[in-house]
């Protein structure tokens, strides 16, 4: 198995006294919190439903509103497709209505300009992941990324029950030493809004690091990632 699912969501060590209730929806099944301080909100819930994808929609609007320039966007999604607990990010690009190559034909012109990439992991590749999305930047030069990765959580309660957006930034993990670089706005020089997913737990017994998952993880993230591509494409306009 590839060693590349190792980073942990940044809200896992956070104090419950560093989150600031936000609201509930009508039927208290989706609960939206903030981390004190931090550009770092946790969508709560409790069913993967319609409610939801307006809830992640509405947040992400949040982010992209403070966009200075919102006219591209290239949308990243981590991780490794074969393992599936880390395969949230590739499969929600799966779902993006991306329409780069159509503006450049001239075929679209109001649209935001929307590509796609999926970068691998470092296992697979030998590259830091910070590399080919900078030479990726470089080249088609969006406004701004939306990247989209799977979580290792240490809150077994986080698990298939939160998704958490942040404009602060990720370090992709690795099994060799963690030597990815940070990606992030002062990294990149362009805004960065993270989609993270727990989808399996950090854990440790009889004195060993063990990383868990549930035992349906492939239905769960086959429908968060239909979720999160929805709400991103309703988001942008592209549904």
């Amino acid at each position: 198995m590839n060693i590349s699912f190792t980073r942990t969501d940044l809200a896992s060590d956070i104090n419950n006294n560093n989150l600031k209730h936000m609201y509930f929806d009508d039927n208290n099944n989706i609960e939206v919190l903030k981390i004190k301080n931090k550009d770092y909100r946790i969508i709560k819930f409790n069913n993967l439903n319609d409610k939801l994808i307006i809830t992640l929609k509405n947040e992400l609007n949040n982010f992209v509103n403070k966009v200075k320039n919102n006219k591209s966007v290239l949308i990243i999604g981590l991780g490794n497709d074969s393992f599936t607990a880390d395969s949230v990010g590739p499969k929600t690009l799966k779902g993006i209505n991306v329409n780069a190559h159509l503006i450049d034909l001239g075929i679209y012109t109001k649209n935001i300009k929307v590509s796609a990439l999926e970068p691998g992991v470092l296992g697979q590749t030998g590259i830091d992941t910070k590399r080919i999305i900078k030479s990726v930047v470089n080249e088609i030069k969006p406004d701004y990324l939306i990247i989209i990765d799977s979580f290792v959580s240490k809150d077994i309660n986080a698990i298939q029950r939160t998704i958490q957006i942040t404009s602060e930034g990720i370090t992709p993990g690795s099994g060799i030493m963690g030597i990815n670089s940070k990606i992030d706005e002062k990294t990149l020089g362009l805004p960065i809004i993270v989609i993270g997913v727990p989808t399996a737990l950090e854990t440790i017994i009889n004195k060993q690091k063990l990383i868990l998952s549930t035992n349906n993880v492939d239905k769960y993230v086959a429908e968060i990632s239909k979720i999160i591509s929805t709400a991103i494409n309703n988001c942008l306009y592209l549904s």
